[in-house]
């Protein structure tokens, strides 16, 4: 199935719930395709909390395939921000 998920949202816990499906639905064997939107374009901006990991799920979300398509919007390097 293929899966679409625009962010617009810089709530740490909506951005880690939709990195957190983007995850699963990717090890299930879904194309997902994510989109940053308005406030979720600052995904790099917003800091990990007690509760949510959002460095941790948007760099597993990025080596398990499918661009976040800010990057390319932004000409970024993601290589760059999530390394091995």
């Amino acid at each position: 199935m293929k899966i679409g998920i625009i962010l617009q949202s810089n709530k740490p816990e909506r951005v880690w719930n939709t990195f957190r499906f983007a995850i699963t639905s990717l090890k299930a064997g879904h194309q997902v395709e994510t989109f940053l939107m308005n406030e979720g374009s600052e995904l790099d901006t917003i800091p990990d909390s007690e509760h949510f990991d959002i460095s941790k799920k948007v760099t597993e979300r990025y080596w398990l395939g499918e661009p976040v398509w800010k990057f390319v919007a932004r000409k970024m390097s993601p290589r760059a921000l999530f390394p091995r």
